[in-house]
């Protein structure tokens, strides 16, 4: 077992899961830095059997300078714990952004994935102007992009921009305040001129810098897909693997309630070119759309921290989390042939999102389990759900209570959940038998 530990802040309760559970697989050590605020709802993942020895900080929206002291405080106990610097992981773009925010004060204790020998902030790469320049000098499809800073900009860019287009922040606070002032909205979508020309007013007035780009139209669910890469030092690839959503709420453009592993052979090139351009040592995301007028695919955008589905693709053989720490600690633990993610029939759902669809179709909670219950037996041992996972069914057991409390029909829901738990031991003698991976260099 490994003894030097990862801090992971949790600001995004399912994908701080996911870290812990990627942590947990190969038996990393994980400190969760907690926080949390009004109305933040029920924290499932303190249920994981991970979730140990948490430390509490500030809320970095609310008091932002006490948040990173206690920070820096956690990171200098550890390197004299340890004797050396600690790799931290940030769980959202609101805890991404806190931390480069400080990067100069917290590398004295700490790594971030970003670039070379972790020593270099990405904040140009955070800036979606930034974003952009780098993709355009590296020749990358991307959206049309245009910046507006003030409003002297505002007259070019509605003469200059192609329509329909949305409009989203440069970059994203601490506070994520523009999705709390936008109905938590990321980007904000106009028609025509005269929409877009006073949206930028009022959104420059309201203090706010911003990105306009062309939205991209596309066609099936296969040409939005998610590629995951990973980098080293010396750039090259040693890890990809690719999603795609099978069904999504609201429609279109909605959240991800069933997912599939997924990659398409022209974008292995393609991505690893994003991760050059960006000159990535780490994983990143790559979100790709087929443009439905052109035929050509687009890079929409990179996040540049865990994703929703990072346990997804852990539990099929590509623990970026892990590649990650293994290269930092343990050299001789990383994989060193480069592997590509294949097709495959597993999926990743989300329950309470699913209820929510279901909901929506006609209000009646027994005929929307009913679709569930369907859709889980066609399925079966194909499923991994995003609370309710073998050898860590705590927090999905949590779920479930909260679905009781809101929907009422206890006997219904632990039906449901029995359904889920035959799955899981399909799912646990299905992977034994599969090898998912696949040689980079043989499907480029």
């Amino acid at each position: 077992m490994f003894k030097i530990p990862v801090v992971v802040i949790r600001s995004n309760d399912h994908c701080f899961l996911d870290i812990l559970r990627s942590c947990g697989s190969e038996e990393i050590p994980v400190i969760p830095v907690v926080f949390t605020w009004e109305g933040a709802g029920a924290w499932l993942s303190e249920k994981s059997k991970y979730y140990t020895d948490s430390v509490k900080i500030s809320n970095p929206a609310e008091n932002e300078n006490l948040a990173k002291d206690q920070l820096l405080e956690l990171g200098e106990m550890l390197n004299l714990k340890f004797g050396t610097k600690i790799l931290i992981i940030p769980s959202s773009d609101t805890s991404l952004i806190f931390l480069q925010k400080y990067f100069q004060e917290f590398k004295t204790y700490f790594y971030q994935m970003g670039h070379g020998d972790f020593t270099q902030d990405c904040l140009k790469e955070l800036s979606k102007a930034g974003f952009a320049d780098l993709m355009e000098e590296r020749g990358v499809n991307i959206p049309e992009t245009l910046d507006v800073e003030d409003e002297k900009d505002v007259d070019i860019v509605i003469k200059k921009t192609k329509y329909p287009c949305v409009y989203k922040p440069v970059v994203k606070d601490i506070g994520n305040s523009f999705q709390r002032a936008h109905n938590q909205k990321k980007a904000i979508e106009c028609k025509n001129k005269e929409e877009l020309e006073k949206r930028l007013y009022d959104e420059i007035r309201n203090g706010y810098k911003l990105v306009v780009q062309e939205k991209i139209i596309f066609g099936q669910m296969e040409d939005e897909i998610s590629i995951y890469a990973y980098s080293d030092a010396e750039g090259k690839i040693t890890m990809m693997s690719g999603l795609h959503k099978v069904m999504e709420y609201p429609q279109p453009y909605g959240t991800g309630i069933v997912c599939k592993q997924y990659i398409k052979r022209e974008l292995v090139s393609a991505a690893a070119n994003v991760m050059k351009a960006l000159e990535w040592h780490g994983f990143a995301c790559i979100e790709f759309m087929k443009n439905a007028e052109t035929g050509e695919w687009v890079v929409i955008e990179v996040n540049l921290r865990p994703w929703l589905s990072i346990y997804f693709q852990g539990f099929l053989q590509f623990n970026y989390i892990a590649q990650l720490y293994f290269e930092i600690y343990a050299k001789e633990e990383v994989a060193t042939k480069p592997v590509v993610s294949v097709n495959n029939e597993f999926l990743m759902m989300d329950i309470v999102k699913f209820m929510e669809k279901e909901m929506d179709e006609d209000g009646d909670v027994k005929s929307s389990l009913k679709r569930i219950v369907n859709f889980i037996s066609s399925h079966m041992g194909k499923c991994v759900f995003s609370y309710y996972l073998p050898g860590d069914e705590a927090p999905g057991i949590k779920e479930k209570e909260l679905l009781i409390k809101e929907y009422g029909e206890r006997q219904l829901f632990d039906q449901l959940y029995k359904l889920m738990e035959l799955n899981n031991q399909g799912l646990t003698n299905s992977l034994k038998k599969l090898n998912l991976k696949k040689e980079l260099k043989s499907y480029t």
